[in-house]
């Protein structure tokens, strides 16, 4: 199975309980590009073993909101996110880890479901 396609990329917030805080990720030939309406996400990755590794800097490029990301970091955001997901049986969703790389401990469960494959 590609995993080259168009996530929805979703995670609990650190803070405030309720639903996940998601965005979406490009995952192509090694590279992550994605975001949401004010955090830009942009990284590399490998694949081994059927487990997906790798960094992703993500940024806050909108100077209209105040923001909090899922780690609870303040505007203005700026950090180095590893993760670490596993490829499963089924090609619509996958399982991992989130972490600051400054903070390691900080690993927040992650989930990517596919929704649109690459032109």
């Amino acid at each position: 199975m590609s995993i080259e396609a168009l996530w929805w990329f979703e995670t609990p917030d650190m803070v405030t309980p309720g639903p996940p805080l998601s965005s979406v990720v490009v995952v192509e030939s090694g590279r992550l590009l994605g975001g949401d309406s004010v955090l830009a996400i942009v990284g590399d990755y490998e694949v081994r073993n059927g487990i997906i590794t790798g960094k992703a800097r993500s940024f806050q490029y909108n100077p209209h909101v105040t923001a909090r990301n899922v780690f609870n970091m303040q505007t203005p955001i700026d950090y180095i996110a590893g993760f670490e997901v596993v490829i499963g049986d089924d090609p619509q969703i996958m399982r991992g880890h989130v972490w600051p790389l400054q903070a390691p401990h900080l690993r927040l469960p992650l989930t990517m479901r596919r929704i649109a494959e690459l032109p």
